[in-house]
């Protein structure tokens, strides 16, 4: 088996439309990738960017993605920290 390996939005999206018509399996992560492309020109805000770490999240919920290390979760702890408060004597 190979594997072929494009990156970049602008090329990705170029070939997810010449073969989008022929795919049937893989139609709905197609779908999310349009959808993540679309949406990561717009993103204005840590919350919005978060929601789409979350979409590309769902895609890897789909494919083979065992070393992956960044998700959402990551991505979320990364952008807001969890607040300590000191509860101890003064």
């Amino acid at each position: 088996m190979s594997e072929y390996t494009i990156t970049g939005f602008k090329l990705v999206k170029q070939v997810l439309i010449l073969i989008y018509p022929y795919l049937m399996i893989k139609r709905p992560i197609a779908k999310l990738v349009f959808k993540i492309i679309e949406e990561v020109k717009t993103v204005e805000s840590k919350e919005h960017f978060l929601e789409v770490c979350k979409l590309v999240d769902k895609i890897a919920h789909h494919t083979d993605s065992k070393k992956r290390k960044n998700t959402s979760e990551l991505v979320e702890l990364t952008l807001f920290p969890p607040v300590e408060t000191d509860s101890g004597p003064k």
